[in-house]
């Protein structure tokens, strides 16, 4: 077993991928990932931050003693994918119903009848388009509908009790309009598109009464960071 320190882009499934091991094998219910020391313990296998360590087991080989000799054998192997689940809104946070989706894994174009990026090419009730049997090393998804193209990174959003976390997930939602830096771990608190960003979703999901409309603060705290992991979705 080798210790692996996380890099930007990285998931459980990426790096049991590239070992050719399940991703059960390097997950264990978190119990391989050795967070940084200002987070808590990682709970998603999908949501790793960089500098984190993980204890990647060595790949084992296996064999088969009972195979018998002047036959013909087929052994399959099996193939672990990921399911990439997106949700798209409109400005008032109302979900785009029933929209045709163009999407790209990669650069290539999903398919309902392909054996792999399997995708219906159109949101349900809740603005939700899911992609299935994506390879777990996939970097970039695109997504077309209404005259508009997104692009995301896959891996990239880090865990939500972090500063790069929330940031992100206040750009997915429209409350942060634009990049502040090349990199966000440097945007200081006092920031007024970061604060901003943050009152505005503390006045529509977090303080919401007359009576708390005074804690809205700006500040990223755990009942902002809560209310954006359940916003968000993750």
């Amino acid at each position: 077993m080798a210790d692996y320190e996380v890099k930007q882009g990285d998931s459980i499934a990426s790096l049991a991928k590239a070992k050719d091991i399940p991703s059960a094998e390097v997950w264990k219910d978190g119990a391989n990932v050795k967070a940084l020391a200002t987070t808590p313990k990682r709970t998603d296998p999908n949501l790793l931050y960089p500098g984190d360590v993980v204890n990647v087991p060595d790949n084992t080989v296996k064999s088969d003693s009972g195979a018998a000799t002047s036959k013909k054998h087929d052994y399959q192997i099996g193939s672990e994918y990921i399911t990439i689940e997106v949700r798209l809104l409109d400005g008032d946070h109302k979900p785009h119903k029933s929209k045709k989706v163009e999407v790209k894994v990669d650069g290539t174009a999903t398919t309902t009848a392909g054996p792999t990026n399997k995708c219906s090419g159109t949101t349900d009730g809740d603005g939700l388009v899911k992609i299935e049997k994506v390879m777990p090393d996939a970097k970039k998804v695109e997504l077309a509908y209404t005259g508009r193209t997104v692009e995301l990174q896959i891996g990239w959003l880090d865990p939500v009790d972090t500063k790069s976390g929330a940031i992100g997930r206040l750009q997915n939602l429209g409350y942060l309009k634009k990049e502040l830096t090349a990199d966000i771990l440097d945007i200081p608190d006092d920031d007024a598109d970061y604060v901003a960003a943050i009152k505005s979703f503390q006045a529509q999901y977090v303080y919401t009464t007359e009576g708390d409309k005074a804690k809205i603060d700006g500040r990223l705290s755990k009942d902002v960071t809560d209310k954006l992991k359940t916003v968000h979705g993750c």
